[in-house]
């Protein structure tokens, strides 16, 4: 299964390093997350070691800001 998002996201994605290689149909692609839920917020924090221009630390926690993975997060639940 291939993932894909919509034009607009992808736009907004400026900083990505790693081509989107994430639409691809391997899983391993994806970027590994830990989903948090707050009440009516999601969080989905990073688990990945390698550098990404979208990591975001807060504290000891390292915050996903790709708009490209939250829309693949919402639409397939990876």
């Amino acid at each position: 299964m291939k993932y894909t998002v919509d034009r607009i996201t992808l736009r907004i994605t400026t900083k990505c390093t790693k081509d989107f290689v994430c639409q691809t149909d391997k899983p391993k692609n994806l970027c590994k997350i830990e989903v948090h839920k707050f009440n009516f917020v999601t969080s989905i924090h990073c688990l990945e070691k390698a550098l990404c221009n979208y990591k975001i630390c807060i504290g000891f926690a390292k915050v996903c800001g790709c708009p490209t993975r939250a829309e693949l997060y919402k639409k397939y639940k990876v």
